[in-house]
């Protein structure tokens, strides 16, 4: 059982980053297809490792039986993330990996090895009602949400057997997701990135200011051009944030060593 695939390594890695896929996406989402300068991910720091999770029922995965709930997904995911807190930790997750992320960071704080820092792409959060009943659409309606939200490739519909093999795992995260409710545990104490696209209606200014409400840390709001899943094609619109995110978490890591010096030369 792989969950990480396309895994970004480095020989002295600074911290780790762990991404969690949309409903009905797998790993690639880490992938470059094209100029792996456009992509996303090269706002990462090259210094910061990149586990791309594969959720089960899909990819490389597709054997074995999806998730039945969020809470227990979650916990499964949080023992195979904890031996990666070795390092400073990285979650991020996009749609419905942003609830996925939340609770993990959950989990990883109940463990005393809570991320550094969250970005949440693409979802309000997790705690504000959301559109229910998707998971119980007939195959057109389906269809249709995938049609409205973009990022399908165009072949898939023009190909039964490929909407046949794509559906059944969409319907069954919209199912994970919908039945999930988050219980009323202490917020995160890490900072968060909300970030979505200027033409999402699923992530407005409200929605995404929100997720202050789960975290103590600051929460920084970004919007730039594009749709739910367009953003992640916006090239330097998207890195942009992603680098001064990165940049922010450097800098309280160093303040947080200075900081543990000086009590440390203190106390001598």
């Amino acid at each position: 059982m792989a969950w990480f695939r396309h895994i970004r390594r480095h020989a002295a890695a600074s911290a780790r980053m762990v991404v969690l896929h949309h409903a009905g996406g797998t790993a690639d989402l880490c992938r470059p297809t094209g100029d792996p300068a456009a992509h996303w991910t090269a706002g990462v720091p090259d210094d910061v490792e990149i586990w791309p999770v594969e959720l089960p029922g899909r990819g490389m995965r597709f054997a074995e039986p999806p998730a039945d709930t969020m809470a227990g997904l979650a916990a499964d995911l949080s023992r195979e993330v904890l031996p990666l807190a070795d390092l400073p930790l990285v979650v991020m997750g996009h749609s419905m990996g942003t609830v996925l992320a939340f609770e993990l960071a959950r989990r990883l704080e109940a463990a005393g090895r809570g991320p550094v820092l969250a970005i949440m792409s693409g979802r309000q959060a997790p705690h504000l009602p959301a559109p229910e009943g998707r998971h119980l659409l007939p195959r057109d309606g389906l269809v249709a949400e995938m049609r409205r939200l973009g990022g399908t490739p165009p072949e898939v519909f023009e190909h039964a057997e490929l909407l046949d093999w794509v559906l059944p795992v969409l319907r069954a995260d919209y199912r994970l997701l919908e039945t999930h409710r988050v219980a009323p545990t202490p917020p995160l104490a890490c900072p968060i990135l909300a970030i979505a696209g200027l033409a999402d209606a699923d992530a407005t200014p409200a929605r995404l200011a929100a997720w202050s409400e789960v975290t103590t840390g600051p929460v920084d709001v970004v919007r730039i051009p594009g749709g739910h899943f367009q953003i992640l094609d916006q090239g330097p619109a998207m890195q942009a944030p992603l680098r001064q995110a990165f940049a922010a978490m450097a800098g309280n890591a160093r303040l947080t060593s200075r900081l543990t010096s000086c009590r440390g030369s203190a106390a001598r």
